[in-house]
């Protein structure tokens, strides 16, 4: 009985000491810290992710993946649309079991260069869209694109905000994220509409918008090339130092961070002494 009493004194002390310790590194941090003393490369990227998603086309093969379907005549469009969020959802079970093997960036650069394809198939199809089997087309491939979305996209949008920002500003990084999402969500809810549907006003380009989100995807997949990272495996002392030693993005993976090469001496020393 002792001992479980001193096993709760002890991690209740180590649990104020670590939330002390929260509240003096959160301690005087101003939003524009996020944009100056080298952290506004780090922001931008970490924060784009969860923005940037918005306008992959996803909204087309989920949200408003009934109107255009309907105009298609695929089948019943509901069930179609059941089907795609269906194939979301297994997407997003087995994300966090690929994300480290395969690595933030090639699952980035390959899962956008995927939805880019995507895109452009079934927005030049929709221009055939009364030829047989294309609308069965368009639907099969929004399905693929709601899988190769919710592993690449989705999944690298919650993990890079908490990763690439430095320890003081992880919080207000994450915070900034969230609100520029939900920005971008309300400003695609009320554009995609006047491009997908017919009436007064609409640009009535149905299935043909995914052009649109092609477009945006192809200068997604072009700036994330040059300044997307690869952390999968890095500490945040060594990304911290990969930052300040401003390594090009595409270069981090394999690069020997003095942080990595003591750790490496470390585990070597280990080793040897339990010999």
């Amino acid at each position: 009985m002792w001992l479980l009493s001193k096993a709760l004194v002890d991690e209740l002390r180590l649990m104020k000491v670590a939330l002390t310790n929260e509240a003096e590194l959160n301690a005087n941090v101003k939003f524009v810290d996020l944009f100056r003393h080298g952290n506004l490369r780090r922001t931008l990227v970490a924060g784009s992710l969860y923005s940037v998603k918005q306008i992959s086309g996803v909204i087309l093969s989920t949200t408003y993946a009934t109107i255009f379907l309907q105009d298609l005549n695929v089948g019943n469009p509901f069930q179609l649309t059941i089907a795609a969020s269906c194939c979301n959802l297994a997407s997003t079970i087995i994300a966090p079991l690929i994300v480290d093997r395969v690595g933030r960036r090639p699952l980035a650069l390959g899962g956008f260069g995927f939805l880019f394809v995507i895109d452009i198939i079934c927005g030049t199809l929709a221009f055939s869209a009364d030829k047989p089997g294309v609308g069965l087309a368009i639907a099969s491939l929004s399905f693929i694109f709601n899988a190769v979305w919710a592993a690449s996209f989705y999944a690298l949008s919650v993990t890079l905000p908490t990763e690439l920002p430095n320890a003081r500003l992880r919080n207000m990084t994450t915070s900034y994220s969230l609100a520029c999402a939900y920005t971008m969500a309300v400003l695609t809810t009320f554009a995609v509409p006047q491009l997908v549907s017919t009436g007064n006003g609409a640009a009535g380009l149905g299935a043909k918008t995914y052009l649109v989100f092609g477009g945006c995807v192809a200068i997604i997949l072009l700036v994330y090339y040059f300044f997307l990272p690869e952390t999968a495996g890095r500490t945040f002392a060594e990304i911290d130092e990969l930052y300040a030693l401003k390594v090009p993005a595409r270069k981090w993976k394999g690069y020997q961070t003095s942080a990595s090469a003591c750790q490496a001496v470390v585990v070597a020393d280990a080793k040897f002494v339990h010999m």
